[in-house]
């Protein structure tokens, strides 16, 4: 048999056969290690890749190392290598074009692994398999063990092509399709080159001088690997790490500039390449790592995220089913107590003992129903249920007044006078009456709970171009640090707790949400403990868009 050193550079080769390596290692961590097994198919493309580089890897040292020092078993065990890579490729092959686009894979194909133990055992036994322990003749292409290899090789490249054409027919998905398609092609054409120049070619001419040939038609298939994964995203790999690898390969320039200095002697080349070598992969090791911890670590965040987001869904949906079994028997407890309170019913006659302790029932009645009714709108607003329908001409005095009304028993029971005052001629406004006076009705609230017996509500038409609404007591006040805090879920002033127990934490959240979703906003000032406190509303005149 005859070695010729091949007539491409060899530059091209080492930079498939170190590309296919990064390539691989990408594809194992990042498409296979880190989705959790659900992507069988990136476990066997990137054995394949792996194989690939240690084929070349071996063509390399055995041109430029082994062969020139014509040591028989040293030829004789790089060549064990490079055929055993080379079935190894065709090998994972099947098995990813048998688990492409499954999440396992197929019990059935179990056989394909003994005709691939066969070929195994007829490279490794010397005289009567594919290799000899021969000088002249490493290689036996005229042997019955050869043509069994031959025989292999194109009959597995046949059964790959069925299988990834019978799932190209049965699917249904054009982009899966136009991936399969598209891989297939050029794969095929890729591994039939593979053959042609370095098994068939070697067996009738019975020399080397095509070999190094196979490593340029393999540039094809990581190519086309490349292309399917960003492109047709053949296997899942997010895109930070798609650059990444990108990145990565093109560094490997780098790597090839060192290949090119040419020295005779072959002790100082191994050497010099050894630690060329040893640099540069340590650095690849270092930024896959980072990577690698950084997209493990997102992983198990997006896990816990899905775990709350189960929990939260879970969460929602009881109070939105039990929202009704809330409120039938709370609004039944409310009317009756009503009629009682205002004796509508002239049956009712109560002493003034049991009329003050029925009208503290009511009371607390009605604080419970605005909490449970609060509750379900943060959870509408968690849900991303929550909006406004702009579309009502209300006359915001007739919509405070009826709420001073609904509040009388509060009033009266907190010894509280409301004045009310509006400037400017303007009669009504284009709002969401429910949810403004939802609003306006949980800021009331506190101005009753936490004043001291005086309530002034200014409505002002004369800025041009809002309204305003203005709360205002002479209660506790707020300090400038709770003036920033009270807008969040469940956050109240450092006093609240005391003078009202029974405050969710969650009126004044909604009371924001609704005036923002309304276009306006909503603030508070006062000038500190003690001095009360004044919460103004403004909201635009124009509202020409519908948020529900």
């Amino acid at each position: 048999m005859e070695y010729i050193n091949p007539i491409i550079p060899i530059e091209v080769i080492i930079f498939n056969g170190v590309s296919t390596l990064v390539l691989g290692i990408y594809i194992y961590i990042f498409a296979y290690k880190l989705s959790n097994n659900h992507y069988i198919s990136a476990k066997y493309i990137s054995y394949v890749c792996f194989a690939i580089f240690n084929w070349i890897f071996w063509i390399i040292i055995q041109n430029k190392y082994i062969f020139p020092l014509e040591n028989i078993w040293l030829i004789y065990i790089a060549n064990v290598i490079i055929y055993f890579s080379f079935i190894s490729i065709i090998q994972s092959l099947i098995f990813f074009a048998i688990s492409f686009n499954d999440t396992r894979l197929s019990k059935k194909y179990n056989f394909l692994i003994y005709p691939y133990i066969l070929t195994v055992f007829l490279i490794l036994i010397p005289k009567i398999g594919i290799l000899q322990l021969n000088m002249e003749n490493p290689i036996a292409y005229q042997s019955i063990a050869y043509y069994i290899l031959l025989l292999y090789s194109i009959s597995y490249l046949i059964l790959y092509i069925k299988i990834l054409t019978n799932k190209y027919n049965s699917t249904h998905n054009q982009k899966i399709k136009k991936s399969i398609k598209f891989f297939l092609t050029l794969t095929s054409i890729s591994i039939f080159m593979v053959l042609i120049t370095n098994i068939i070619i070697p067996s009738i001419l019975s020399n080397t001088a095509s070999i190094y040939y196979g490593p340029v038609f393999m540039l094809i298939f990581v190519l086309t690997v490349l292309v399917s994964i960003f492109k047709y995203k053949l296997i899942y790999i997010s895109t930070p790490v798609d650059k990444l690898v990108i990145t990565l390969m093109i560094t490997l320039i780098l790597f090839l500039m060192r290949f090119s200095i040419i020295d005779n002697n072959i002790l100082h080349q191994l050497q010099a390449n050894i630690v060329f070598t040893f640099i540069f992969s340590w650095i690849y090791i270092f930024l896959t790592r980072e990577v690698y911890i950084g997209f493990k670590n997102q992983i198990l965040l997006n896990n816990k995220k899905r775990e709350l987001e189960v929990v939260l869904a879970s969460k929602n949906s009881f109070l939105q089913n039990s929202s009704h079994q809330f409120r039938t028997p709370l609004t039944v407890i409310l009317g009756y107590l009503g009629m009682i309170v205002n004796k509508e019913n002239p049956k009712y006659e109560l002493n003034n003992t049991t009329k003050d302790d029925l009208n503290k029932a009511y009371i607390s009645a009605k604080n419970l129903n605005d909490i449970i009714n609060d509750v379900l709108t943060v959870n509408d607003v968690n849900a991303g249920k929550f909006g406004v329908d702009i579309k009502d001409n209300i006359d915001l005095k007739q919509l405070i007044n009826s709420i001073i009304y609904e509040k009388k028993e509060l009033l009266s029971d907190k010894n509280t006078n409301v004045n009310l005052i509006v400037k400017g001629n303007q009669s009504t406004v284009k709002i969401d009456s429910n949810k403004v006076k939802e609003a306006i009705n949980n800021i009331f609230d506190n101005a009753i709970f936490y004043g001291k017996g005086q309530i002034d509500i200014l409505i002002n038409y004369e800025i041009n171009d809002f309204f305003e609404i203005s709360i205002k007591d002479n209660g506790v006040g707020i300090t400038a640090s709770d003036a920033k805090k009270i807008w969040k879920k469940f956050e109240r002033g450092k006093k609240s707790p005391q003078i009202n127990p029974n405050g969710s934490g969650l009126g004044l959240y909604l009371a924001k949400q609704i005036i923002v979703q309304h276009g306006g906003e909503i603030n508070v000032e006062s000038e500190g403990l003690n001095k009360g406190s004044a919460f103004i509303i403004r909201i635009p005149k124009t509202q020409s868009y519908n948020n529900k």
